[in-house]
């Protein structure tokens, strides 16, 4: 009985261990959507050196984030995303996507 229990343990820990088949699916990957990954930083480029307390920035295109001087921000790159760096006077640094 002891011996049995040590083989269906073994199994156990063998399946477990194991790694999924393979679906078979091989391919290109889908073409992105052109729509979603690019952003609107070449088109904002005047906004550099101006304050950013005078741009609207309601219509900034979405998706877009402001990130003040020294702010903490994820390292995550998203194609699509407007990105526009402050410098320590409140002013437009730099817009980039990502």
């Amino acid at each position: 009985m002891k011996q049995r229990a040590i083989a269906v343990g073994i199994i156990g820990i063998v399946a477990a261990c194991s790694t999924a088949q393979e679906t078979g699916m091989v391919g290109p990957a889908p073409e992105p959507d052109p729509m979603m990954t690019e952003c609107a930083a070449p088109q904002l480029q005047y906004l550099v050196g101006q304050r950013i307390g005078e741009v609207d920035t309601s219509t900034l295109p979405q998706p877009h984030r402001v990130v003040p001087h020294g702010m903490a921000v994820t390292m995550e790159f998203r194609a699509e995303r407007t990105t526009v760096w402050l410098d320590a006077n409140d002013r437009v640094e730099r817009v980039v996507c990502g």
